[in-house]
């Protein structure tokens, strides 16, 4: 529900969410729409930033774990 309120509040816009490891799986496996089984394929590194896109309800991964 709080990330349908994110996107819906912020459509068109850029949006920092700084959060723990575990909270970003379930966040990207959302954006995604995969099964939570699939939140062990994401792995958010300490101290690095990803980068996710939404278009017409669409995820894309720009980059994970960038520290540039």
């Amino acid at each position: 529900a709080c990330m349908d309120e994110i996107l819906l509040k912020h459509q068109d816009k850029s949006v920092l969410i700084v959060s723990h490891k575990g909270c970003l799986q379930l966040i990207a496996v959302y954006l995604m729409g995969l099964p939570l089984e699939k939140l062990w394929c994401f792995d958010f590194e300490h101290g690095k930033y990803s980068t996710l896109e939404i278009h017409d309800k669409h995820c894309t991964i720009r980059g994970i774990n960038n520290i540039e």
